[in-house]
């Protein structure tokens, strides 16, 4: 009997979020080992529940002190116990094993398997300019293969390594275990929900993310309130937390916004699921990620003002169809975009029927699942 080679799974931390994914990775290879560790101190990022078994393997993480992107697991000892034959680990520059791997690989022979978004979403992929990206590119000259988050992602790097080494996993969350949510709700009735959880707008926008810079929540706010003197009936509830959370707030009450609620973190699901759900429209200013799988979940298209910068899981979201993506809009114009698709029943209907159907062609928990197994099946 040819005995099947282990796999390893080497990633930082294991976020609530992606403990389905490898849930359901375990179920296709019963030879996979996860490895990670804690995350750094005052880092907003945690680990969720792992499962109690051998196949989740936690080590020790050592950051640089001032960075806390640069980060060393010591995966050594496992690697040595267990002698995997594959090694898929977090492909960015901070990540000091990967360097230690390429030292490693001749002696032990196992194939590595970068997972990574590709370059930093933020800048467009510049081998020949900015030090970043030629570490990236001769980074992706060592692999055996990569994982990537999209077919954009591959569509690019395609250009520069080839194209039967690379591999898609579209990043989602667990999209079964939301739908079965999804379709509680609405069993239960919108209206009841509603009635539940406070809302009294005939309207309601939500975002949902942290409140940092990046995301531009100010920009929201702002719309917000030229949206409220044309809907006096409208909510906004705004879900997350961060270091921008009491500056937004002080800025709702210096400009006497009315019907905005602050939340909070919320790490109750059905709790979250319930507000989206309810919501006619999410809108995140800026650098939308995964909050995009999780309002089409629940049948809420997504709004942002940013056209270019954004994670992997933009490419969801399609103008026109799953929501708007409204770059170089003045904020009349955007006012106006929103008014016209509140007011408009039959577009609200065809945009919901939209969002589900992209999340059950591109962005089901299988088809994640399914892009890193033919990463896996391809030195198996």
């Amino acid at each position: 009997m040819i005995r099947k080679k282990n796999v390893f799974i080497h990633q930082l931390i294991v976020p609530e979020y992606r403990v389905s994914i490898f849930n359901a990775l375990l179920k296709k290879f019963d030879n996979c080992y996860f490895i990670y560790g804690e995350p750094k101190s005052g880092s907003s990022l945690i680990n969720g529940q792992i499962p109690e078994n051998n196949k989740y393997i936690k080590v020790t993480n050592f950051f640089l002190p001032t960075r806390k992107s640069i980060f060393l697991s010591n995966i050594f000892v496992p690697i040595f116990r267990y002698r995997p034959g594959i090694i898929i680990t977090q492909y960015s520059p901070g990540n000091l094993v990967i360097f230690i791997l390429y030292l490693l690989r001749p002696f032990l022979k196992f194939k590595l398997i970068g997972w990574y978004h590709g370059w930093d979403r933020r800048k467009i992929y510049s081998p020949n300019k900015t030090i970043n990206d030629k570490l990236r590119f001769y980074m992706l000259g060592k692999a055996d293969a990569i994982i990537l988050y999209s077919e954009d992602a591959k569509k690019v790097l395609s250009n520069y390594m080839n194209p039967s080494k690379i591999f898609v996993a579209n990043n989602t969350l667990d999209t079964a275990n939301l739908e079965r949510l999804r379709k509680k709700f609405v069993t239960m009735g919108k209206d009841k929900i509603k009635k539940e959880l406070g809302f009294q707008s005939k309207y309601n926008i939500v975002y949902s993310g942290r409140l940092e810079p990046e995301k531009k929540t100010k920009e929201l706010l702002r719309i917000f309130k030229i949206l409220r003197s044309n809907f006096i009936d409208i909510s906004l509830h705004i879900i997350g937390n961060g270091p921008l959370e009491n500056e937004l707030k002080h800025f709702v009450e210096n400009e006497n916004i009315k019907h905005v609620n602050f939340y909070g973190g919320i790490y109750d699901e059905v709790l979250t699921g319930k507000m989206i759900y309810c919501s006619d429209l999410m809108i995140i200013p800026s650098w939308v990620g995964l909050s995009i799988v999780h309002s089409f979940c629940f049948e809420c298209p997504v709004m942002t003002f940013e056209e270019l910068y954004h994670p992997p899981e933009i490419i969801y979201l399609v103008h026109g169809k799953t929501g708007f993506v409204l770059g170089r809009h003045s904020d009349v114009e955007i006012v106006e975009v929103i008014i016209e698709y509140l007011s408009n029943e039959s577009k609200q209907k065809q945009f919901k029927m939209n969002v589900l159907k992209m999340i059950e062609d591109h962005a089901s928990i299988d088809k994640m699942v399914q892009g890193v197994s033919d990463a896996i099946n391809c030195f198996s």
